[in-house]
């Protein structure tokens, strides 16, 4: 593996997009969601937790890390993941803690400020599930060319019940409950059927199953040119060396070799392997990579060392 990262140099085509990303800050509406609903409120409660003994351990599990994560230059949506069961602590306290069909005004500039916007997070109930439904719907579709209509039916049920949380929202543990539900039936719907319906996005799945397909290779040596996903690495259960490596690396013990060779660099394959180390082509894959936004085709080859 350190081979196969020290090749990623300079030939790696640039990103169509910069590496720029919003703060966990802003995302956490998106994923922490659902709760991230109820989250507003719950601060402007914050005064009422104070004091309990509780509030300090939480302080110390969420703020530290947070603030590290925020200063990281690249900013995945997982960073934040391991404090997240902190917020939830907080959040679930403040709406045990909160009185039950309260009809306070706020009042201050700043406490009406933050009520409204609660309101406009509040809507976050239904608009998440309607834009995932609506997402999973129009990339399944210009992906794969169907209509995934079983994740439609989970987004519709998702969005009902977060219309039953914001009818509930005055009994938040109610109305929490319903987030749940609506929690589960798009999570449900999204990975059992929404995201493998996206067959084009699972490049190196599809590719590691092409390879372990041939049964005759047991210890098959992988050379990989024009593709540098580290799932492909870690899929595989035999080494991955880039095809720059393979007059270094062919002498490895193997009964085949495999070449995934991806179309736009498939010109660099007669330069760095001779005619007849190449094998035969056993399989050709299309599928879009998320990381660079590009479609690709790929070339397996594989050649059988016994043959020679």
């Amino acid at each position: 593996m350190d081979d196969f990262y020290a090749a990623r140099d300079n030939t790696m085509p640039p990103l169509p997009w910069t590496n720029f990303a919003p703060p966990h800050t802003a995302l956490v509406f998106v994923t922490f969601w659902p709760v991230s609903a109820y989250l507003t409120g719950s601060v402007m409660q914050l005064k009422k937790l104070w004091q309990h003994s509780a509030f300090p351990f939480l302080l110390a599990w969420f703020l530290p890390f947070w603030i590290l994560v925020e200063l990281v230059p690249t900013k995945l949506p997982h960073y934040p993941y391991p404090v997240y069961p902190a917020l939830l602590l907080f959040v679930v306290s403040c709406v045990l803690s909160a009185p039950i069909n309260s009809s306070t005004k706020p009042t201050g500039f700043w406490r009406k400020s933050a009520h409204l916007f609660e309101l406009a997070t509040r809507l976050l109930l239904m608009s998440v599930p309607f834009s995932i439904g609506v997402g999973i719907v129009v990339v399944t579709y210009l992906l794969e060319g169907v209509i995934a209509w079983i994740p439609i039916f989970f987004s519709l049920m998702a969005m009902f019940a977060g219309a039953a949380a914001l009818y509930s929202w005055q009994d938040k543990p109610r109305s929490l409950f319903f987030a749940g539900l609506s929690a589960s039936g798009l999570f449900f719907g999204f990975f059992q059927f929404g995201a493998p319906a996206l067959s084009r996005l699972w490049i190196a799945p599809r590719l590691v199953a092409q390879i372990q397909g041939h049964t005759e290779c047991s210890q098959p040596l992988i050379f990989v040119h024009g593709y540098n996903e580290p799932s492909f690495v870690f899929l595989n259960n035999r080494p991955v060396y880039t095809l720059v490596e393979y007059r270094k690396k062919k002498t490895i013990d193997a009964d085949c070799h495999f070449f995934v060779i991806e179309e736009r660099r498939a010109k660099d394959f007669p330069k760095l392997v001779a005619t007849e180390d190449r094998g035969s082509i056993v399989a050709n894959l299309e599928g879009f990579n998320l990381s660079t936004g590009r479609s690709l085709n790929f070339a397996v080859h594989r050649l059988e060392l016994s043959q020679k």
